[in-house]
């Protein structure tokens, strides 16, 4: 059988304008996927298919790429790159991939990532995140239409879903409600969205359902009680009196129209209103004293550590926490989030831990605490210091108990001894 290289070859006397476009192939090693560069989230499934795929040898479009100061760089690729990982590390050894150079601006590469055909269709949330993407580059949202080949009115929707809170985009992404009305209760209920969109998946879980659809959110009331209402009216007479309007009704017929009004409005009964402090602490010392300091965490990790936070803000964090603290699935968070939020429970135990040993030490309470707030900015500047054998809390508070007692009222003094001790503990552990 004839191949494209033989029809090229033979181009001049065939008369064929054939030309060719480079591809390489680099070795697996060279090559990265940059963490929460691809627009789409990695789909595990979707990876071990290219896995299968590589081991029973068939063909697998080449990768897009780009070359930066680490290596090869992913641009669009992502779930065949570790697919090739996956069956190497099944011992099925993929020692190159093919791969193409990508050419074009920061905005390009995003574009070409969502318009590429090779990937899987993406999802409301990643469409939405990567034209804010494109926002941010400088797109305006006419310009991203075009380069996307969609409407205006498809990339402002999808904005919007990205102002929706962690916990509505959470339901978005796990299928349990469209984003069209995600956005429609995000901007109806503002600060109360995650309550009401709460309130809807009960309603939907009460009903048997795992989505809350138009009919769940948006009820329509019966046609056939409708239609019987005008059927009622149709021949009442109508009565002026002064400033007042009425309808005088056929003999009868009251009790039936006076329920059907009693119905329609236990059908549209508003959501009760509940106080957001009845159903989730929101102050600090409150959520660390009723839901634990991890959930402080979450909630410090992803918004900032302050004296109180929104409802949605500890709705997130509960959501988190409950989850799972290092793994969660029900709310995304970014990697370097969580290793804020292990690193801020890591910097409250051993504030503790300093909290308990002063305590054993000094009864005075205001004593107690100018001490606490001496030897904590110490400890920081210690144990942030990547050459010092202080560790963590436990080392520090074995240092500080070396150092006499007079030494710890005066932070300037007591920096110098700590310093002269730590070097002391250095020269010691070299020559041990």
């Amino acid at each position: 059988m004839a191949t494209l290289s033989q029809r090229y070859a033979a181009r001049e006397s065939i008369g064929s304008d054939i030309s060719t476009r480079k591809t390489f192939l680099v070795p697996l090693n060279e090559i990265y996927a940059e963490e929460g560069y691809n627009v789409r989230e990695l789909n595990h499934a979707h990876v071990e298919e290219f896995r299968d795929a590589f081991i029973a040898g068939e063909f697998i479009p080449p990768l897009a790429v780009e070359i930066t100061e680490e290596g090869v760089k992913v641009i669009d690729g992502h779930h065949r790159y570790h697919g090739a990982l996956l069956a190497t590390a099944a011992g099925h050894e993929v020692a190159r991939l093919e791969c193409k150079d990508f050419v074009g601006t920061e905005a390009d590469k995003i574009a070409f990532m969502v318009t590429s055909s090779q990937g899987l269709a993406l999802s409301p949330i990643e469409r939405g995140a990567a034209y804010h993407r494109l926002v941010s580059q400088g797109w305006t949202n006419a310009e991203i239409a075009k380069k996307v080949k969609r409407s205006e009115s498809d990339i402002l929707q999808h904005l919007q879903l990205q102002e929706c809170t962690p916990y509505i985009k959470s339901l978005v992404r796990a299928g349990s409600m469209n984003y069209a009305l995600a956005i429609s209760i995000n901007r109806e209920h503002g600060v109360y969205a995650d309550r009401e969109a709460a309130r809807l998946m009960k309603k939907a879980e009460d009903a048997g359902k795992t989505k809350v659809t138009k009919s769940i959110a948006q009820p329509q009331f019966s046609a056939k009680k409708a239609r019987r209402m005008l059927e009622l009216l149709f021949d009442s007479v109508p009565i002026k009196q002064g400033d007042s309007d009425m309808l005088m009704l056929t003999p009868g017929s009251n009790d039936e129209v006076l329920q059907i009004i009693s119905d329609y409005r236990n059908e549209n009964k508003p959501a009760a209103i509940q106080d957001d402090g009845e159903q989730l602490p929101l102050l600090k010392t409150d959520i660390i004293s009723k839901s634990g300091a991890q959930v402080w965490a979450c909630a410090a990790a992803a918004f900032g550590d302050k004296d109180e936070f929104q409802f949605n803000e500890s709705k997130f964090a509960h959501t988190w926490a409950a989850d799972s603290f290092e793994h969660p699935e029900a709310v995304v968070v970014p990697t370097e989030i969580i290793y804020k939020a292990k690193a801020l429970i890591t910097q409250y135990q051993e504030s503790q831990e300093l909290h308990t040993w002063l305590n054993s030490k000094f009864d005075n309470a205001e004593v107690n605490a100018s001490m606490y707030e001496r030897l904590h900015d110490v400890s920081a500047e210690i144990m942030g210091d990547p050459e010092s054998p202080v560790m963590n809390m436990c080392d520090f508070i074995a240092l500080v108990e070396s150092i006499p007692c007079d030494k710890w009222e005066n932070i300037r003094t007591l920096r110098a001894e700590i310093r002269s001790a730590v070097e002391t503990m250095a020269t010691s552990n070299e020559q041990g």
